[in-house]
């Protein structure tokens, strides 16, 4: 959480699509429970892969303003 109005929320994101992120990249994240959308950006990208699996995947951080929202 980093505030009143917003929080963190941390991904993974595959080797295939990860060079299409980057830093300061802004979006809409959807909470499938509720429908709603919120505006977010990306905060860090994970150099070091996270997977389990033989697919590699990396971890990436958004910043939510769910102050705000994109429905």
């Amino acid at each position: 959480m980093i505030g009143e109005d917003g929080y963190l929320v941390e991904t993974t994101v595959s080797l295939t699509d990860i060079g299409k992120l980057e830093v300061g990249q802004t979006g809409d994240v959807a909470v499938a429970a509720t429908g709603t959308a919120y505006p977010g950006e990306v905060s860090s990208i994970g150099v070091i892969d996270q997977s389990s699996t033989g697919t590699p995947a990396f971890s990436v951080t958004v910043a939510l303003d769910t102050g705000r929202t994109n429905c």
